[in-house]
């Protein structure tokens, strides 16, 4: 039975319109120059209903890159119906997207490890990517890459350097680019694959 009133779905549906600007604004304008006015301004809520949902910008913060990696690791959903080689270039074209497209969550990450709380950083992190650390290292064992939790390190690893390495892909002049995005991601799909072990069909 639904026992949420009208005040209930109200309150659900100004903390999600909150956080729907607020990723808007932070991954195009950028985290530090958003300022919690702004996100009012453009949700159409007062400051003071910003912070009765989040107590700090930062709070705020947490939570857009919670969703924002949650988001982006749905593909994992798809981990048992691709194919390895299939998951895997899902995986570094989503990657390489979003850091093109969303550069704004790059560099919030890099914001929150810089300036803010460390436990509460350290927190969250364990809380967001421990999980996937262990999602890739049962799956990598599960379709028989050795060492297998070695390799899902590696991967996060390389996924998080490509997704910076994309942030100035436009800066870069073209002889200096490895070619146009579909070649890059090709590219880098195809080292991933051979450092997995992963054969080509």
């Amino acid at each position: 039975m639904n026992t949420k009133t009208a005040r209930d779905k109200q309150k659900e549906e100004t903390r999600e319109k909150i956080l729907e600007v607020a990723t808007e604004l932070f991954f195009t304008e950028g985290f530090s120059k958003t300022t919690t006015g702004a996100i009012g301004q453009r949700a159409g809520v007062s400051k003071g209903t910003i912070f009765h949902h989040f107590p700090t910008k930062e709070d705020l913060g947490l939570v857009v890159l919670e969703r924002a990696m949650s988001h982006f690791f749905a593909v994992t959903d798809q981990m048992d119906e691709l194919e390895p080689k299939e998951f895997i270039t899902k995986l570094m074209k989503d990657t390489i997207e979003l850091g093109v497209t969303a550069p704004g969550f790059m560099k919030m990450v890099l914001y929150f490890l810089i300036n803010y709380d460390e436990k509460v950083v350290s927190d969250f992190f364990r809380k967001t990517l421990v999980p996937y650390v262990e999602l890739f290292t049962d799956y990598f064992a599960k379709i028989g890459i050795k060492k297998p939790k070695i390799k899902a390190r590696l991967i996060l690893g390389l996924m998080d350097g490509i997704g910076l390495q994309m942030m100035y892909y436009k800066f870069l002049e073209p002889k200096d680019r490895l070619g146009t995005m579909e070649e890059e991601t090709r590219l880098f799909t195809e080292e991933i694959l051979e450092i997995l072990d992963i054969q080509e069909e």
